[in-house]
């Protein structure tokens, strides 16, 4: 699911304006930005809560992202020639985390919301439910709550994310510190 989105997301920058603007030397560097933030980021995590990310979609995810960030930032000039920036460069000028840890730490708080929610809300019961009586063979497929243990494990250092999420406000002031902690 997040691959096929990413997919077309790309598509669809790559033949619409947002990629000669990026380019563009009459837009200063930070209204760049600013449209990186306020268009093009929102439209790509539209929905990003609820995928299980792989590490092939993290990496196209980051990439992609790094590709948008070379463009707006362009080239520099070192020792007599121009070289692409540094993935280390990027993240520095941009100064903000990136595209996946910013899906990890919306679907904690998402997550929190779901554990919160009445047992007769829909989003509780496929979180709660078993909806296969037998499993095909083979490795079986990661599950949301499987990424998201693992995700309150790495971001919030903390086991048994759903006893935790129960309490509303120690949730969200633990989401905060995870903000804080990556610059969100």
């Amino acid at each position: 699911m997040a691959l096929a989105v990413i997919t077309k997301f790309t598509d669809f920058y790559r033949v619409t304006s947002l990629q000669t603007i990026a380019r563009s030397k009459q837009f200063h560097r930070s209204n760049k930005i600013r449209l990186y933030k306020t268009l093009t980021k929102p439209l790509l995590c539209y929905g990003s809560v609820t995928w299980t990310l792989t590490q092939t979609s993290e990496q196209k995810l980051n990439t992609f992202e790094r590709k948008i960030l070379r463009r707006i930032y362009g080239p520099t000039h070192e020792g007599g020639c121009w070289r692409p920036r540094w993935n280390n460069e990027l993240y520095s000028l941009y100064k903000e985390p990136n595209i996946v840890e910013d899906i990890k730490i919306r679907r904690i708080e998402w997550a929190g919301r779901i554990t919160r929610m009445e047992e007769e809300r829909i989003p509780k019961k496929v979180l709660n439910g078993n909806f296969h009586a037998t499993r095909p063979v083979g490795r079986p497929r990661t599950r949301w709550a499987d990424v998201v243990q693992r995700d309150a494990l790495q971001l919030l250092g903390l086991r048994g994310w759903r006893r935790r999420a129960g309490n509303g406000d120690e949730w969200r002031r633990l989401v905060r510190e995870a903000k804080a902690r990556k610059g969100l």
